[in-house]
């Protein structure tokens, strides 16, 4: 940590320390949803709108619980604990409404639990592969499952936590697939969100969205289908949207290739998921690799969903 890095954290810890003392009045949630909105314009500009200066303004946000003073901070083996809790408290069905439910309705924040559930349900049991024998890491982060910690500069781990909870409410972002602290992050806020039930209707809108993708054909690549898809208008999503949501249906195995699949059939260290310089793009493993030739995987969608909108 530099030292100017330093004193901005230290800043920071004073005003929260201030904050903690004496909190302001929570102000509604549609201005917590605006403040949430300013705080990732002034992020953007992190350099001189965030970095140097007071969070104050966004405090009445965190205090009405829009937004958050940190992240999660747990040691490995609890934070992998933590996160199995959730799913085993969060029931199949619900995500799958949720995720059929948030596209229909143009909900981004109910599609981003699903992939988190079948991320963590997939992790196998294992060790914090940092450990050396006296206990110290050996690297930031857990090579078998990614798990990386809060980060120590606070004012980070606000930016970070808030950053999370712009993408899941506006974009439907899910970044969980590089640290299972992020897909526990998207169970433990859906689990506060009134439960939906998705209709037939709904299910139907969404295969048929899904079936668009058949008019790309041979080598065009996933952003073929994002122009189909915009061009038809036949889901309520703004244009932030598409690439999030794209790249969950990478995650859930309906958008792959034969050789690169997503992460809700068997768990996928983050280092296998390493592209080949000729296939890098804006999109996420696998659906970055992803051909018109490839196509949709219908036996998968029916294994995700057809069990419950029989």
């Amino acid at each position: 940590m530099s030292e100017y890095s330093d004193m901005i954290n230290k800043q920071f810890d004073i005003e929260i320390t201030q904050f903690n003392g004496n909190p302001p009045i929570a102000c509604d949630h549609i201005t917590a949803l605006k403040l949430l909105r300013e705080f990732k314009r002034d992020s953007i500009d992190f350099t001189t709108k965030f970095w140097p200066n007071p969070v104050g303004k966004y405090l009445p946000a965190v205090v009405e619980g829009t937004m958050f003073l940190e992240q999660e901070s747990f040691v490995h083996d609890e934070a992998i604990k933590i996160a199995v809790d959730r799913v085993k408290n969060t029931s199949y069905q619900d995500v799958a409404h949720a995720f059929i439910h948030g596209i229909a309705k143009g909900i981004p924040a109910y599609r981003t639990a699903l992939p988190a559930y079948l991320h963590i349900k997939n992790i196998p049991d294992h060790n914090d592969d940092r450990l050396r024998d006296d206990g110290s890491h050996t690297a930031p982060y857990c090579s078998f499952c990614n798990y990386q910690a809060a980060s120590v500069e606070t004012k980070m781990s606000f930016m970070w936590i808030n950053a999370m909870q712009y993408c899941r409410i506006y974009e439907g972002g899910y970044l969980g697939v590089q640290n299972p602290a992020d897909s526990s992050f998207l169970l433990r806020e859906f689990l506060k969100m009134p439960k939906v039930v998705a209709t037939k209707e709904d299910y139907q809108l969404f295969k048929d969205s899904l079936a668009l993708a058949e008019q790309v054909q041979g080598d065009k690549k996933i952003g073929a289908y994002k122009e189909v898809l915009q061009k038809s208008k036949i889901l309520p999503i703004k244009a932030r949207e598409y690439q999030p949501y794209l790249d969950i249906l990478g995650y859930l195995d309906i958008l792959h290739t034969d050789e690169h699949h997503g992460i809700t059939k068997e768990f996928i260290r983050g280092q296998d998921m390493q592209e080949a310089e000729e296939y890098k793009n804006d999109y996420a493993y696998p659906v970055r690799f992803w051909r018109g030739r490839n196509g949709v995987d219908w036996e998968r969608v029916d294994e995700l969903f057809g069990g419950i909108f029989k």
